[in-house]
């Protein structure tokens, strides 16, 4: 479920936290290779549940100038059109949960300067998220920020704040007068340039190669995708990240089109939808065969520990081209292991 801003409501199923992940439709499992060139170009199947819900203002005006406005909501549940049968108060966006704000706690916010020191960082933008509700809080202001929680064990404090990464903090709230002193790590900018390794010797891309880059801090829970040199900068924190670069080139290579079955959970209708019951719905996909205009042409996976720099120099080995399935294979166990390869240079951050 993704956050709640009043009065727009906004919700997602099925979702891993923040993230919309689309599943493949074609030969999903049958090869590693293949697998992941396809969903690099999106061969994937984005079936999704949303429950929408925003405000839309009515303004009327006659011929002497007198205006009428008024607002009404539009709704969509389980995408579904919600319908007012029986009139009345309408439709409440606000969860019952976040109606019942009982507990009284004190946030502290912090950050860390360029040489290490601790220091309060304020306009913070900080909600609670309990079990799958989250709930807007309040912003921090003057260092700290003493508001009323929602009661909940095992709760979730979420921290945010543009230009620092997204801080989460276990809490309970069912005790009253706990504090919370949470720290936001600050994004630094870099420049990134990627340089192929070729018969033993490091050059840049050529006019018709991208590469797909994939960074991704495990500890930290932050993960960076860009395509270069169309993207040749981005924002990380300090810690290590595993990267995966993955060459393209033009070419031309036919992905076998089937029909698969694709199945997934969804909120039962009417009541027991709103109690949680959930019931399983299965979709056919049919896909013709697709003839992809790039094909893989080398990569690398390593670990890159990022502290402090300005810029970071990438280096993938470049293999054959593949022209069948098997030949991908084995372009994509190369690049796998590029790291061990004799002529392999290691990242650079300058």
């Amino acid at each position: 479920m993704l956050p709640l801003t009043e009065p727009f409501k906004f919700e997602v199923m099925p979702s891993d936290n923040e993230l919309l992940k689309g599943q493949q439709i074609i030969g999903e499992g049958e090869n590693e290779a293949l697998d992941y060139v396809k969903n690099l170009f999106c061969i994937s199947s984005y079936h999704f549940v949303y429950t929408v819900g925003n405000p839309i203002v009515i303004q009327l005006t006659d011929k002497n100038g007198y205006l009428f406005q008024f607002a009404f909501l539009s709704l969509v549940v389980n995408n579904q059109p919600k319908e007012d049968r029986l009139g009345g108060e309408g439709y409440v966006i606000e969860p019952e949960l976040c109606k019942n704000k009982l507990a009284k706690e004190i946030v502290y916010t912090f950050t860390a300067d360029d040489s290490g020191n601790v220091i309060p960082l304020n306009d913070v933008d900080v909600s609670y998220k309990c079990i799958s509700t989250t709930c807007q809080i309040g912003t921090v202001k003057k260092e700290s920020l003493e508001a009323s929680f929602p009661q909940c064990v095992n709760g979730f404090l979420l921290a945010r704040k543009e230009g620092y990464h997204p801080a989460k903090y276990m809490m309970s709230t069912n005790l009253n007068d706990e504090t919370a002193n949470v720290i936001l790590e600050k994004y630094n900018n870099f420049s990134i340039n990627v340089f192929v390794i070729e018969n033993g010797k490091s050059r840049p891309l050529k006019s018709d190669e991208t590469v797909v880059i994939d960074m991704k801090n495990e500890l930290k829970d932050h993960t960076v995708s860009m395509i270069y040199p169309t993207q040749n900068g981005t924002q990380l924190i300090k810690g290590e990240y595993l990267v995966k670069l993955s060459l393209f080139e033009k070419g031309s290579f036919v992905v076998a089109g089937k029909t698969v079955t694709q199945c997934t959970s969804v909120p039962q209708s009417g009541v027991l939808g709103f109690l949680g019951f959930m019931e399983d719905k299965c979709f056919d996909f049919s896909t013709p065969d697709l003839n992809l205009e790039q094909v893989f042409g080398g990569g690398a996976e390593f670990t890159l520990n990022v502290e402090n720099g300005k810029t970071i120099n990438l280096y993938l080995i470049k293999t054959a081209v593949p022209k069948t399935v098997d030949d991908l294979d084995t372009a994509y166990a190369t690049a796998q292991t590029a790291a061990s390869n004799a002529a392999f240079k290691q990242p650079e951050i300058i």
